[in-house]
């Protein structure tokens, strides 16, 4: 289910849902612009899907693509892309533009990395430079980016992983933000452009049974905050 998941320029609709399971139909209207879920989102890596122009993407009537923050931060750079108007104008595309945070590479880079509570460090795969990622440097780069949908920075968790000794500590590190303190800090230093489109959003990932033990370690009230700063709890049923 989605929680609160309504801003003034982001909204989701649902339209149907299975008696017998939990599929549904729903509409999520982006900025005016509407994408029908569930939706193939195909993937622009680097502002590009490969093999589709522009115009094949409208012909497949995909309505979103998938941007990664990571590599578009490498090469061409949110200089580049900045100065260009935005991955719309640079691969010119008038649809709406998701971006990841650049925590996939935490777990792809993992022999490189390390985690800190500031951020991670890893070296880049073209050139083995040093690089460091703060969860605002995420947000900075997908504003140079001039992505629709801003994914707030996350860590995807290997597998097999501890609950206490792993999954736990991550993910109530990586719902830190939603701390009143920490939201407040890290609004001082986002892009007010970024503040005024709404589409800065926390999600959860991981299924019911995770989610119902994370509150009872006291996140529900993190959670409760968060959704009165038009923070949206995603929660994927996985069983």
């Amino acid at each position: 289910m989605i929680l609160g998941m309504k801003t003034e320029r982001f909204q989701y609709e649902l339209i149907h849902k299975d008696a017998h399971s939990n599929a549904r139909l729903g509409r999520l209207n982006v900025f005016g612009r509407v994408v029908e879920t569930p939706v193939f989102m195909p993937v622009g890596t680097q502002a590009t899907v490969k093999f589709l122009s522009s115009e094949d993407i409208h012909k497949i009537k995909a309505s979103i693509i998938l941007g990664n923050t990571y590599h578009l931060w490498l090469r061409p750079g949110p200089e580049i892309l900045k100065q260009a108007g935005g991955i719309h104008k640079f691969m010119n595309y008038d649809g709406p533009v998701l971006t990841d945070s650049g925590g996939y590479q935490v777990f792809s880079l993992a022999d490189s990395r390390k985690i800190k509570e500031e951020g991670v460090s890893f070296k880049s795969h073209l050139d083995g430079t040093k690089l460091f990622m703060s969860p605002e440097d995420s947000i900075h780069i997908q504003e140079a980016i001039g992505s629709d949908i801003a994914i707030s920075f996350d860590e995807c968790i290997p597998y097999p992983s501890s609950y206490e000794d792993y999954i736990y500590i991550n993910i109530s590190r990586g719902s830190s933000l939603m701390n009143s303190n920490e939201i407040e800090k890290y609004e001082s230093t986002t892009p007010k452009m970024m503040l005024e489109k709404d589409n800065l959003k926390e999600i959860f990932k991981g299924n019911k049974k995770l989610f119902s033990h994370l509150c009872k370690k006291n996140l529900n009230d993190k959670a409760k905050k968060a959704t009165n700063k038009n923070v949206f709890i995603h929660i994927f049923d996985m069983n």
